[in-house]
């Protein structure tokens, strides 16, 4: 299902400026965020909708979790204006935290 999972979704991690292409490394996103009520695989749940890619794309682990914490990579910059109030840009990239 990996594979079917890339050729419709992409074979490389959908946030701009991260390039991982190592399928290893690579997971399904709920773009909008998990549904409420049971939780499911989101490869299931990707093919169940016919691989809608308005509602998944392929991330890398790192960006995946750090979208999922923030609402958007803080590292690459990446997302629109979230839940918790985050802007793309008007941020510090990690790398750059606690640096002057």
């Amino acid at each position: 299902m990996r594979a079917e999972a890339q050729q419709f979704l992409g074979s490389i991690c959908a946030c701009p400026g991260c390039g991982v292409s190592e399928p290893l490394f690579l997971t399904i996103d709920h773009i909008n965020g998990r549904p409420k009520g049971p939780r499911r695989d989101a490869r299931l749940e990707a093919r169940d909708s016919g691989w809608d890619k308005t509602k998944f794309q392929m991330l890398c682990w790192n960006c995946n979790y750090i979208k999922r914490d923030h609402g958007f990579c803080r590292v690459h910059q990446t997302a629109p204006e979230n839940k918790n109030g985050y802007k793309p840009g008007a941020q510090q990239t990690l790398w750059s935290l606690g640096t002057d």
